[in-house]
């Protein structure tokens, strides 16, 4: 029952911040155009723009301006008008649809969130209601998920965790050294001092943002270089990757991701988009060389000079020494983190190897190429659709039950089979007498949109494989 009633009042306050009571959904009815329109309205002027918006604000609005600046985690200065406009649009319509000025926003929500933690509300509870609610006020109101009201509420929740467990290592440290009571203020407040004089970067892993959607892409792309197979006769030969190389991989697969340069240094710019995602790539380098900056910039130069040489080759190339297909596989698989990434000491690379790797390399990459536009929004309506239907036909083809008995291999057969029927245009006599008509009827609906769709052959089965790769995700090699 506690934890049916924190829910409702979870859904309560995502409802009314994000929808907003009647009263102010009448006053946009006096708007010409709607939220969602304006706002692309101001994406596509003002995304090329820096700092207009944001002064003409302040200038109008500097009690509003500055409470926004206080809450909402970014230098305004630094970022496009479309950007400061989203932002400062999110914050006015909070206040609108709650009654509270700005400034009072955050304190408020904490207040309730720790209202229900005190009911018996866990933060594993909250978290995730809050980040798949932001998807849906994004489209709602056509404005990026990193600048939604519950993108807020997500980090600010994420920042009370963190504190809870800080708060909880000082007192079991405070309790180890038997500090007197009436000295903890003093020392807790000593220990705050040190951490501000040390300048640490923060931990960001824990947030959702764009970055961060981006970089657990590129742990996806880690993944799929280690479940690389090459066949000896019909024995599959696992290529796996050890702790170096998947340094290694999370590098590469970064640049796929990210457009990177190479010249970072030990200040980051937390405003900066290109300079968080690097800290959370440092972050997870810790076990490589000492000069991780250093190590990690070099490699960027390395990975991205290679890319382009590989976008060139030939297939008679492969087989030649020391190409840029037995480099990087050399680098993943064999002598990760070498100081010479550009040596192949190793004669054990046999040709079979560089044919399937070079395979499995442009899948990855394509994967990373794929994932990154759908999380940038670079997709088109036709590419989502024709992806959500693919989706849906492999999840109804399988009951939870049989998914828990599968392996990635049957899934792969079972989805690959579709895909096969779809290329077709028609569904397999064979298969026909078995599959029960719910199943018959969503095949039939995704063969239809692959008949129909504006995208090209290439692009359609590009969306087909994305969406499969998808689907595998969730079973075990």
């Amino acid at each position: 029952m506690i934890i049916a009633i924190i829910i409702i009042a979870v859904c309560v306050i995502i409802y009314f911040v994000v929808k907003g009571n009647n009263s102010s959904k009448t006053k946009t009815v006096q708007t010409p155009l709607s939220h969602s329109d304006m706002m692309g309205i101001a994406r596509s002027i003002g995304k090329n723009e820096h700092g207009n918006y944001w002064q003409s604000f302040k200038l109008r609005k500097p009690q509003e301006a500055k409470a926004i600046e206080q809450l909402c985690g970014r230098n305004m200065d630094s970022l496009s008008n479309a950007d400061a406009f989203q932002i400062v649009s999110t914050f006015l319509r909070w206040s609108d649809n709650t009654g509270k000025p700005i400034s009072s926003l955050k304190d408020d929500f904490i207040e309730e969130m720790n209202s229900l933690i005190s009911d018996g509300a866990t933060f594993e509870m909250l978290l995730p209601r809050f980040k798949a609610e932001k998807a849906k006020e994004a489209i709602h109101f056509n404005i990026a998920e990193d600048f939604t009201i519950c993108n807020y509420m997500y980090e600010w929740l994420v920042e009370m965790k963190n504190k809870q467990k800080a708060d909880s290592i000082t007192e079991r440290i405070v309790q180890s050294l038997n500090i007197p009571q009436e000295e903890m203020d003093s020392f807790i407040k000593e220990i705050e001092n040190k951490k501000e004089e040390l300048n640490l970067a923060p931990d960001i892993s824990k947030l959702d943002r764009e970055e961060n959607k981006l970089f657990n892409l590129a742990n996806e792309g880690v993944q799929m270089f280690d479940d690389f197979y090459t066949l000896n006769g019909l024995e599959q030969i696992p290529h796996k990757l050890n702790e170096k190389g998947k340094i290694e991989a999370r590098i590469l697969c970064s640049t796929m991701v990210m457009d990177l340069h190479s010249n970072f240094k030990n200040e980051i710019d937390l405003d900066n988009q290109t300079d968080r995602y690097f800290l959370l790539l440092a972050d997870s380098s810790f076990s490589g060389p000492d000069d991780v900056i250093g190590f990690i910039n070099s490699r960027i130069a390395f990975y991205k000079k290679e890319r382009e040489e590989w976008a060139s080759i030939n297939a008679l190339e492969v087989f030649k020494p020391h190409n840029v297909v037995a480099r990087i596989y050399n680098l993943l698989y064999i002598d990760p983190l070498s100081e010479h990434p550009e040596e192949i000491e190793s004669s054990d690379i046999t040709a079979n190897d560089l044919v399937m790797f070079k395979h499995h390399f442009e899948k990855v990459q394509k994967a990373m190429i794929l994932g990154r536009n759908r999380i940038v929004g670079n997709v088109s309506n036709d590419a989502e659709v024709l992806r959500s239907i693919a989706l849906d036909t492999f999840n109804g083809m399988t009951t939870r039950e049989m998914r828990n008995n599968m392996n990635k291999d049957i899934a792969w057969l079972l989805t690959d089979q579709v895909i096969t029927m779809v290329k077709q245009g028609q569904i397999d006599d064979g298969l026909s007498k078995v599959f029960p008509e719910s199943i018959k009827s969503q095949i039939m609906k995704l063969i239809s949109n692959y008949k129909q769709t504006t995208l090209s052959e290439e692009d359609a089965n590009d969306i087909l494989e994305d969406a499969q790769n998808e689907f595998l995700k969730g079973f075990v090699q």
